[in-house]
């Protein structure tokens, strides 16, 4: 749709502050915002000031009944994940499934998949390898041979070759692009 721009809010999941609590029930009691508008000048989701206003009225109490740390627990652990990271910048062109064998029994419950979603979220991405085959040594000779023996050819002498297909080659690797996970 040409024209047209569309803006997308992202809101981060995440419990209420003690502040938003207050705004929130204030905001519900003593305007006739809706909870959509609510959830909007709050900056919180409208089914999390629906939750709130809903306990409130039950329970009279604004608190939250969660302590501690909440959620689900981390399958990768801070170390581990250091560990991984650790690998995978002394070698940068490891796979996945190397990388789990390097590191041996901490990754043994950890799918390959898994560490390549952390790498990538880690900033490690993974690139697809050349497409392009490097000129090997013995490649190079060859050509400097040939150049040198067609060296004395002339500008007329070239004009008879046709040339069917154009090759592309490189000289050197480009490493940050030469790997895949």
């Amino acid at each position: 749709m040409l024209g047209h721009h569309f803006f997308m809010h992202t809101i981060v999941i995440m419990d209420l502050t003690s502040a938003q609590r207050v705004q929130i029930l204030s905001l519900a009691s003593h305007t006739s915002q809706t909870q959509n508008e609510i959830a909007r000048n709050v900056g919180c989701t409208q089914s999390a000031v629906s939750k709130l206003l809903r306990k409130h009225r039950e329970t009279g109490s604004i608190s939250p009944s969660r302590e501690g740390k909440c959620g689900r627990k981390r399958i990768i652990s801070e170390r581990l994940s250091n560990r991984i990271l650790q690998v995978s910048k002394k070698d940068p062109t490891m796979h996945a499934t190397e990388i789990k064998e390097e590191i041996g029994a901490p990754a043994d419950h950890l799918s390959t998949r898994r560490i390549r979603e952390h790498l990538q979220r880690s900033g490690r991405s993974a690139y697809r390898p050349m497409k392009k085959p490097l000129l090997t040594t013995a490649m190079k000779s060859k050509r400097f041979l040939w150049a040198k023996h067609y060296s004395h050819w002339t500008e007329h002498d070239w004009a008879k070759v046709s040339y069917y297909e154009l090759l592309n080659f490189s000289l050197s690797p480009i490493i940050s692009f030469s790997f895949y996970r």
